[in-house]
């Protein structure tokens, strides 16, 4: 596992945004840990653009919690 912390996609090329939930399916599931979303579908990016940041340390943090809880 990667170590926890703060996290930043980019662009890897322009164009149009398309949805693709493969690529964010792990941090659906805690909303919270998104701390900026830049661009939406059908929006245009160029290459190198932030796409979001992630902020990962309070999902490691409930990782370790006994029992899940």
């Amino acid at each position: 596992m990667p170590a926890a912390g703060l996290y930043t996609a980019t662009a890897s090329g322009g164009g149009p945004v398309e949805a693709n939930p493969r690529n964010v399916a792990g941090a659906v599931s805690k909303p919270a840990s998104f701390t900026r979303v830049a661009v939406v579908e059908c929006q245009r990016a160029n290459a190198g653009d932030p796409l979001f940041n992630l902020d990962t340390r309070s999902a490691v943090a409930d990782w370790r919690r006994p029992n899940g809880m």
